[in-house]
């Protein structure tokens, strides 16, 4: 479905669960019969299903936010580690001392 691929999660729902395999034979059989793309299909065959003209832009968008917030977490995740870290070695260090 291309770029599409978005907009049908939306309609459709999660996916989760659901085991897709490899797309690496449908993918060679569309190039090798030369078929076209899921957007010539919408414009010609199926013209009359609309799909909202930014929704592309607003799902870039939605996807940067959730990397960043993903990348805010993981950074936090690393810094408590290391905090963590730094207090096992100063207690083990400080155990080591009181013997």
């Amino acid at each position: 479905m291309d770029e599409y691929a978005d907009l049908a999660k939306i309609v459709m729902g999660s996916t989760r669960g659901y085991k897709l395999g490899s797309l690496e034979f449908p993918l060679r059989v569309r190039e090798k019969l030369k078929c076209k793309d899921f957007h010539w299909y919408m414009t010609n065959v199926y013209p009359e299903m609309y799909v909202p003209g930014n929704l592309r832009q607003q799902l870039d968008i939605a996807t940067q936010r959730l990397q960043n917030e993903q990348s805010v977490i993981a950074q936090r995740n690393a810094q408590e580690l290391y905090f963590n870290t730094q207090i096992k070695s100063f207690a083990s260090r400080r155990n080591d001392a009181s013997k």
